[in-house]
């Protein structure tokens, strides 16, 4: 017992240490049996894992099951034949709304147009028959909406006046015009603008017999055109004269390449134009591409002049499902489409009428003979409308949003309204939206109301192609969508 008593001392004295040591040791134990089993439960996991993954990679791509083979390929050609079967519905309400004008045209030509195959050609006297039909239809579009127009005097007032000379719309307040001295009265629903109006007529001016795609899309063009005219039409039903009318004035319905021009203003204006969306070779920016993209009255260079019309007639005027223009391509269709169920053109109205009524507007939209789907509504309540006293204006001319002065706080028409907030390039004040004098029949001549005010509508309208088995789901979008390719403007309302 002597002997162990100084080692029992030192325990006492180095207990500490000795317990440190003790627990470090035990630790450390612990640790290693620890470790090394979760090590062969991963170890175990793992070849597991790797095992299955082997099994499943090791299956045909090409399973020998016949019977799983022939239902996908009996699934596939059901749904097939329920997408041919929607494009005959689509196609059969399309021509059934819009009718092709037989009363005018003759059934003979009806025939010929509608049997006509790609890159087949029209006998001249049917091109020239067309050519001579549109002239004639083309004032009808202005009845179909009631536009304003003024009643000739009758009896010794009108004596000696050309119907066309001596008119002047009202002066600067509108109102009453004057034939050769005699006023006028005017009478309709809707004004429309004369450069607007112009602009259609040239499109369909032809010094010589239209050739054979000419007429082809100037017959769609005018179904388009009629489709946008009857929602105003729609929309303004019950309308008496153009103060209660909910739709004023037209300043612009802008279609195809037109349309693309639109759009691409307005992405300017709103400063959607990043360096992140830019469109292809010419279209520099955004989903309409950039300040190459020209108008109706482009040149291009290069060619045979029959591939410089086809050009014209052609660039820029369908977008893809991206919302980018599709350039001209030499080869027919002259376009690659996304589908060749249908083909897709953008369109563009800027209208002034009563902003409480822009719901009907849109339903009118939705529901019209070849529905229009409503990509963007801008209220541009920065920019007065232009004076329905000029008879000159046009888009590019007036101020405010469509081409003013830069900022200050001077709105179109010479009204001036409050500073407040420069705005944008082009852009009016801000608050000092005050609607111009609209010109109605004698009595009628008061200003607009505080809830008209001019908007943007940019669309979209599906065209259908006559249905055919072998085209189905042929279009460029089954390949997958254009790398880079800037998305079409989103569903948004957006007030300036």
């Amino acid at each position: 017992m002597d002997k162990l008593r100084p080692t029992i001392e030192a325990i006492k004295k180095y207990h500490f240490w000795v317990l440190c040591g003790a627990l470090v040791l035990t630790v450390l134990v612990c640790w290693w049996m620890s470790t090394s089993g979760m090590a062969e439960q991963f170890n175990t996991q793992e070849s597991k894992i790797k095992n299955a993954f082997s099994g499943v990679q090791g299956i045909q791509s090409g399973h020998p099951n016949q019977r799983t083979i022939d239902e996908i390929k009996k699934r596939d050609a059901e749904l097939k034949q329920n997408v041919f079967e929607a494009w005959e519905v689509l196609y059969k309400e399309q021509k059934e709304k819009n009718p092709f004008p037989t009363e005018e045209l003759g059934e003979d030509f009806q025939r010929q147009f509608e049997t006509l195959r790609p890159q087949e050609e029209l006998a001249r006297r049917y091109r020239e028959r067309y050519q001579n039909f549109i002239k004639e239809r083309l004032p009808k579009l202005k009845k179909m909406i009631d536009a304003l127009h003024p009643i000739e005097p009758e009896g010794d007032e009108a004596a000696g006046v050309p119907a066309a000379a001596g008119l002047a719309k009202g002066g600067e307040l509108g109102g009453v015009g004057r034939i050769g001295g005699a006023e006028a009265e005017w009478v309709g629903v809707v004004e429309w603008l004369d450069a607007d109006y112009a602009k259609l007529e040239s499109k369909f001016f032809w010094q010589q017999a239209p050739t054979t795609l000419a007429v082809v899309h100037a017959q769609e063009d005018l179904w388009v055109y009629e489709a946008l005219l009857r929602v105003i039409k729609n929309t303004n039903e019950g309308a008496t004269n153009q103060n209660n009318a909910i739709v004023k004035r037209i300043e612009a319905i802008d279609i195809g390449s037109d349309a693309v021009a639109a759009w691409q203003s307005a992405e300017n204006a709103l400063g959607l134009q990043t360096t992140e969306r830019t469109g292809g070779p010419g279209m520099q920016g955004g989903d309409m591409g950039g300040e190459n993209l020209g108008g109706p009255g482009r040149t291009e260079t290069g060619g045979t002049p029959e591939e410089q019309l086809n050009r014209q007639i052609m660039d820029l005027r369908y977008i893809d499902d991206k919302g980018k223009p599709l350039p001209y391509q030499p080869q027919y269709p002259h376009a690659n489409h996304p589908y060749s169920e249908f083909k897709m053109m953008p369109i563009s109205m800027r209208l002034v009428m009563d902003q409480r009524h822009i719901p009907r507007l849109l339903v009118w939209c939705a529901n019209s003979n070849m529905p229009i789907e409503v990509r963007r509504v801008r209220l541009l309540k920065g920019a007065a409308p232009a004076n329905t006293g000029s008879s000159t204006g046009s888009p590019s001319t007036r101020g405010g949003e469509f081409g003013g002065i830069p900022g200050g706080g001077r709105s179109m028409g010479g009204m001036e309204g409050p500073g407040g907030m420069g705005g944008m390039t082009g852009m009016g004040g801000m608050g000092g939206y005050r609607p111009s004098p609209m010109r109605g029949t004698e009595g009628q001549d008061s200003e607009t109301g505080t809830h008209d005010v001019p908007i943007e509508i940019h669309a979209i309208i599906n065209i259908y192609n006559p249905p055919d088995r072998d085209k189905l789901g042929k279009g460029a979008a089954s390949t997958g969508p254009a790398e880079g390719a800037p998305p079409a403007p989103q569903d948004a309302t957006l007030q300036e």
